[in-house]
């Protein structure tokens, strides 16, 4: 029990120590980048805001970085600006040779078939070292994505992008893991682990140096692609924990490596936001392909087999498997609900702070940081609980994030729809709610050893996918009818994954957990 209290903890900390240091020094710094919007009963016009920009920028293409970092050719942030004009031919290199190398390695491979699974090796099972590499890889995993959220406004006018396509770059870097995961899962339960994880990490390199020298919006979407294929590896790490930890402790590796992965979403924004501030957005993502290159030294070296040696079943016949298990699919269902009201506060909220309240870079970044923070606290509140089995501990989380967030949005939405802070503060109690969703998926994941590789892609598919389709969704809501549109979105989410969790589930559960939980507690 000390173990469970003291790691979350720990890692909890750390965030807050460096979270408050990398604010002190942000706050100082993006003065001179702050959005001036001005805003009236809760709705942005960003048409108006993006046509006007577009316009200027298309009228000056060759000297965009003088109108965007001031008159000085020789700043570092004009100079970082030039990449794209200068070097954005190299990017162009990047994503065709990644596209064509990634095409002609799947050509071969429907050609001459599969390779063989190397054995398992027993020195993964149980591994701390396993266990801190996983939360570290989907660390900045989630990092690649969060540090160039509070930049989305500033990339947008650099890269000649609308509103839509830059906050699309998130939907579609979720959307495309999710789908693309669906193949390298499965992958992943013929012929292992390891060499699925060794080609995702290489993609990863590709794409992100492609999106530091990205020219313009269309390239930088493609390198977003690139980086997609890489971080489709995700649904491997549930894959990787139901493999090498038992039923004991599977939801408290879950729930670690969860911990070390909300590091990334919470020091993410700020650090990036602050690496904007002191130098330009293009540099986190050089940085982040050193990054993964490192990681690709040490899954090869130190990193090996931990797929069970047993026959898995063909792909489709496992997809059948699970869709047509209605235990299963609820909770499918209810993840998606979850993590839908998540990641459409996520997408939205820099645009909602910068354009809607004029709040700096400095300022989105760090109120960004405390939401994961809230959801490490509350992973670390559920494990003290110690329910008597998974399902108890689904059972009461699912309800709570029902019955808190729910009104609270409601609440903001109806009454509230000019204050920022109610909204934000209603964010919290969602973020620190939202824990549920790793005793839920521990629930998900006990009954599939000989598929677990395509139960992972599934499980990611449909949080992951179908939630970019709610965080697609919000996006409209929250320009037609600003904030007000976006917390109802969000209470109907919250909603909806208690109403099909307790009609799909929870009021009729399969007879091993209704008479106990032994096997899942």
């Amino acid at each position: 029990m000390s173990l469970r209290f003291f790691s979350p903890v720990a890692v909890l900390l750390c965030v807050l120590l460096v979270t408050c240091r990398l604010g002190r020094l942000a706050g100082a710094e993006l003065d001179p980048y702050e959005i001036e919007v001005g805003h009236s009963e809760g709705r942005m016009d960003f048409l108006q805001l993006e046509t006007s920009l577009t316009h200027e920028l298309n009228n000056n293409t060759a000297g965009f970085p003088r109108a965007l970092y001031g008159d000085s050719p020789d700043s570092l942030e004009s100079k970082m600006a030039g990449l794209g004009l200068k070097f954005g031919w190299l990017s162009k290199v990047l994503v065709m040779f990644t596209y064509i190398a990634f095409g002609g390695s799947s050509l071969w491979l429907l050609c001459y078939g599969l390779p063989s699974k190397s054995p398992r090796d027993a020195q993964m099972m149980g591994s701390t070292r396993l266990l801190v590499f996983l939360g570290t890889v989907q660390l900045f995993a989630y990092f690649t994505t969060d540090q160039y959220v509070p930049s989305l406004p500033q990339m947008g006018l650099e890269l000649r992008g609308t509103q839509t396509q830059m906050s699309g770059s998130i939907q579609l870097n979720l959307f495309v893991k999710a789908l693309v995961g669906m193949i390298v899962g499965p992958m992943s339960d013929h012929i292992g682990r390891k060499p699925i994880l060794i080609m995702c990490l290489t993609l990863l390199i590709l794409g992100s140096f492609a999106c530091a020298l990205a020219p313009d919006v269309n390239w930088f979407l493609a390198a977003r692609i690139i980086q997609s294929l890489g971080e489709s590896m995700e649904g491997m790490r549930l894959a990787i924990i139901r493999d090498c930890f038992n039923e004991k402790d599977r939801v408290f590796a879950i729930g670690m490596v969860t911990a070390l992965m909300m590091i990334g979403p919470s020091v993410g924004p700020l650090l990036g936001g602050f690496i904007a501030a002191c130098s330009h957005w293009r540099v986190p993502f050089f940085a982040l392909g050193f990054l993964w290159s490192i990681f690709t030294l040490y899954a090869g070296f130190f990193i090996t087999e931990s797929a069970p040696e047993v026959k898995s079943r063909g792909t489709w016949q496992t997809i059948q498997h699970i869709c047509g298990d209605r235990m299963l699919m609820t909770l499918l269902l209810a993840d998606v609900c979850l993590m839908g009201t998540y990641l459409s506060y996520e997408s939205n909220f820099s645009y909602l702070a910068e354009a809607g309240y004029g709040k700096s870079t400095a300022q989105t970044s760090l109120l960004l940081s405390v939401t994961p923070i809230a959801v490490t606290m509350g992973t670390t509140l559920l494990d003290m609980l110690n329910f008597k089995s998974v399902l108890q501990t689904v059972k009461f989380s699912v309800t709570f994030f029902t019955l808190a967030v729910t009104p609270a949005f409601a609440i903001t939405g109806l009454y509230f729809s000019e204050s920022f802070w109610a909204y934000w503060c209603s964010a919290l109690v969602m973020a620190g709610s939202v824990a549920c969703v790793i005793p839920l998926t521990a629930l998900y994941m006990e009954p599939v050893e000989d598929m677990a590789g395509t139960a992972g892609a599934l499980e990611i598919l449909f949080s992951n996918g179908l939630g970019t389709v709610f965080s697609t969704a919000s996006t409209e809501f929250f320009v037609k009818g600003g904030q007000r549109g976006l917390s109802i979105f969000h209470a109907g989410c919250s909603l909806l994954a208690g109403v099909v969790f307790w009609l799909g589930y929870a009021t009729w559960p399969p007879c091993k957990e209704a008479d106990g939980g032994d096997k899942l507690s």
